[in-house]
């Protein structure tokens, strides 16, 4: 299914303002906050149209690989040296770099800017602001697509794909520790004692202080590097099952956006 009223963000002084699939009604909700801002998202929608298809080309293409060479030089022949060079520095900045680059409102900037939190890229991570670019143009274009039954239906739909391709999701069914024969990780150790043995690898997605030391004996040159060990940083997101849409204090328009978003500031977003 696509929502039409794609994305909101709503702030602590009771205002708000959102993404839907109308530009014009986009425009006039950011000219509202500042003339110079709509007239550059009337801009950068207007070359979103000719973009899109180069962008995609190279965020579908593996890196690297003549695939996003050719992706690459698609978009010299068709856009010009110009256009590869400011799509590359999109690549590389962050949000707060590019969204104060090209806007000025900072209630427009924090709407932008959450979305690189989706993808763990808070406002200074440099990588991120292709992602508030983006989701802020595709949504405005096509709607935002959600899975009919809400956040289960990724969930399920993984679920057969690993049971179609031949595996098993067990759950409830905690690892003591992971089997090391010979230099290489050889099996999967339940807490009751069963042995799952690898055939090509034993894959353990867990922050490296978990896995060494705990799950795997760690050496002491091991644990020496995992004592400067710091995490990247990280976002966590938390579905809740309602009887009924929020009351939203700044407007019931609000619970007509298929998200809404409580991040008031780029400060809230970088406090880690």
């Amino acid at each position: 299914m696509t929502a039409e009223h794609c994305f909101a963000t709503a702030f602590p002084d009771g205002s708000w303002i959102g993404v839907e699939r109308n530009l014009e009604n986009n425009v006039r909700r950011i000219a509202a906050l500042s003339g110079v801002d709509g007239e550059r998202w009337r801009a950068m929608s207007a070359g979103f149209d000719q973009d899109a298809p180069h962008i995609f080309a190279l965020l579908g293409s593996p890196l690297p690989s003549w695939q996003a060479f050719r992706a690459i030089f698609a978009a010299w022949r068709t856009r010009g040296t110009a256009w590869v060079a400011e799509t590359a520095r999109l690549l590389v900045s962050s949000p707060r770099e590019w969204l104060d680059k090209n806007f000025e409102n900072a209630k427009l900037k924090t709407m932008m800017a959450v979305w690189g939190m989706h993808l763990d890229f808070s406002p200074d991570c440099a990588g991120g602001a292709m992602f508030p670019y983006l989701e802020s143009m595709a949504d405005q274009a096509f709607g935002m697509v959600l899975g009919r039954g809400g956040a289960d239906t990724i969930i399920s739909a993984l679920v057969r794909a690993i049971a179609a391709a031949g595996g098993e999701v067990r759950l409830g069914m905690p690892v003591h520790s992971i089997a090391v024969e010979g230099g290489a990780a050889k099996a999967a150790v339940l807490a009751g004692g069963e042995r799952i043995e690898a055939t090509r690898a034993v894959i353990a997605n867990l922050n490296p202080r978990v896995l060494f030391g705990s799950l795997i004996p760690a050496s002491s040159e091991a644990a020496r590097r995992l004592a400067d060990f710091r995490p990247g940083p990280a976002t966590m997101m938390v579905h809740f099952a309602l009887t009924g849409l929020p009351r939203w204090s700044a407007g019931a328009d609000l619970r007509r956006f298929a998200y809404v978003h409580l991040a008031p500031s780029f400060a809230a977003m970088a406090h880690l």
